[in-house]
């Protein structure tokens, strides 16, 4: 027998993401907020209970940087977070340039990072084996925090506006007129509310589907170890003093525990499970031979290490989606049901303000078109663009990856009438919206020689990816004219009564 009740926002998934949203929904006035968990709170099932707590604060997206740096000083303020800093280690000539690049994106973010020497780097972290290291760059705002100490102290800050329950999985999603209007949990309680968040992040495609919304992610197991205390380290009494590193050569990074060391590796095959083969808990079994390679080259990094064992050692799932970007905002098909998938700790806080700010107000308080829930086509909901996808992402995760770099697996989607007319003119293709787009044409070699003094030369790295061909072309037709495929641009087509006068 169903027993009713009501609320007038139920937040699925009591992790660090739904729990910071629930927190700025009070800060914001909102009260009756129920947050529910298939699990324990708040060292729960999730990734959040799991997490490394590694924050890095610079990224290439605005939005995602600003987040990090948010939520970092509101972990601070919450008593949560050591600002211990993180040190990116270059290994070779191409991570060098890397480090150049970050530098000068985190000035142009607003935060700190320099270069430092040799002699400061055996004073941060005195075991790394300097031999063969070509540049480190400290970033003195980074630090370590504790999703689920987070999540307590989010809570504790709700009061009586928001009921935490545990062990409370929802099977069912109730919809009327393409409008949400309950949840109803394993014991049959209906809950009915008139917003609903689904925060429940790798496990989020279960519930989407009954509404008929594919969700573009996937869980990808992280190999995640941590030493048995080492001799080296036997005087420590902090949890956390030295500064987190970063190996972009190997996609391994690592922080200290205490008299230990904690390594999380990206250097292995990736691991993709879907949302039904997820399980219970977001942990797997460790799979020592995937681990093996960044063991061998972590011990020789970190001399402290070698031949130690593991006191923990997991396989951890975090949701990776097809573009690498978080999912939020209300579905389009269904009103008054919002997502909040694909966030990790490190930008938790701030997904939690702005979508607070957007269903409060209707108005997100950020540029949020690069994470918005509407922003995916047809084609990638497929199962095979969402495995190839967010696998790639995972394996390109720590590493240094141009901007240019043209999209892999799967290709050929989407073809122009006059594809093999473009391939007969040598058409350099890359993914655009699923088409195969043209980026230049081997037949226009002979304009550079015409145009030359008029293109101006490009580093390596600025020339990746790129040919002059594509200035001659754009030169051409500023002289004279040309054709252009523009299939990838999104049409919208506004109708009704009122288009006009909405188009006006």
């Amino acid at each position: 027998m169903k027993r009713n009740t009501q609320s007038s926002i139920v937040i699925i998934g009591g992790g660090i993401v739904g729990c910071s949203i629930a927190y700025h929904l009070t800060q914001l006035g909102r009260r009756d907020i129920v947050v529910l968990d298939k699990g324990p709170l708040f060292h729960n099932d999730g990734a959040s209970s799991h997490a490394p707590g590694v924050l890095g604060l610079v990224t290439g997206e605005p939005t995602l940087t600003k987040w990090a740096q948010y939520s970092a000083d509101l972990y601070t303020q919450l008593g949560k977070f050591a600002r211990v800093g993180g040190i990116d280690v270059a290994l070779t000539d191409a991570t060098v340039h890397e480090l150049k690049r970050r530098h000068g994106l985190a000035h142009a973010r607003g935060l700190p990072a320099r270069y430092i020497d040799r002699e400061e780097c055996a004073e941060l972290f005195p075991h790394l084996n300097y031999d063969g290291v070509k540049a480190t760059l400290l970033h003195s705002q980074d630090g370590i925090t504790h999703g689920p100490t987070i999540c307590e102290a989010f809570a504790a800050r709700c009061g009586s506006a928001v009921e935490f329950r545990a062990n409370t999985p929802v099977e069912t999603l109730e919809t009327n007129a393409n409008r949400i209007t309950a949840v109803v949990t394993a014991s049959g309680e209906r809950i009915a509310a008139d917003t609903v968040i689904l925060a429940t992040n790798i496990w989020g495609a279960l519930l989407s589907e009954q509404v008929g919304i594919t969700v573009p992610m996937l869980a990808a197991q992280h190999q995640y170890v941590v030493t048995d205390p080492l001799p080296l380290l036997s005087q420590e009494t902090a949890d956390v003093r030295m500064p987190n590193l970063r190996y972009f050569d190997y996609g391994i990074y690592v922080r200290q525990h205490q008299q230990a060391y904690g390594f999380g590796s990206y250097y292995h095959q990736a691991l993709m499970v879907t949302a039904e083969n997820v399980g219970k808990s977001s942990i797997k079994p460790f799979t020592p031979t995937d681990f093996e390679p960044a063991w061998a080259l972590m011990q020789q990094q970190l001399p402290a290490c070698e031949g130690s064992g593991f006191s923990r050692a997991f396989n951890g799932m975090f949701g990776f989606t097809i573009d690498d970007h978080p999912i939020l905002g209300e579905t389009p098909t269904v009103r008054g049901l919002w997502f909040a998938l694909g966030s990790w700790v490190t930008h938790a806080g701030g997904v939690g303000r702005t979508l607070a700010r957007w269903i409060t107000s209707g108005t997100p308080d950020c540029d949020v078109h690069r994470v918005d829930v509407n922003r995916f086509h047809a084609h990638q909901r497929t199962e095979n663009f969402i495995l190839q996808r967010s696998s790639t992402h995972y394996r390109q995760h720590l590493q240094v990856i141009h901007p240019k770099e043209p999209w892999g697996a799967p290709r050929n989607i989407r073809q122009a009438p006059y594809h093999a007319q473009m391939q007969a003119l040598d058409a350099a293709f890359d993914e655009f919206a699923g088409w195969e787009m043209a980026q230049w044409y081997g037949a226009n070699a002979p304009l550079v020689e015409k145009y030359k003094a008029d293109i101006p030369t490009r580093d390596e790295w600025g020339a990746r990816h790129w040919s002059p061909i594509a200035a001659a072309e754009h030169l051409a037709t500023r002289e004279s004219a040309g054709l252009f495929n523009i299939n990838g641009l999104t049409r919208i087509q506004v109708t009704g009564a009122d288009a006009t006068a909405f188009l006006e």
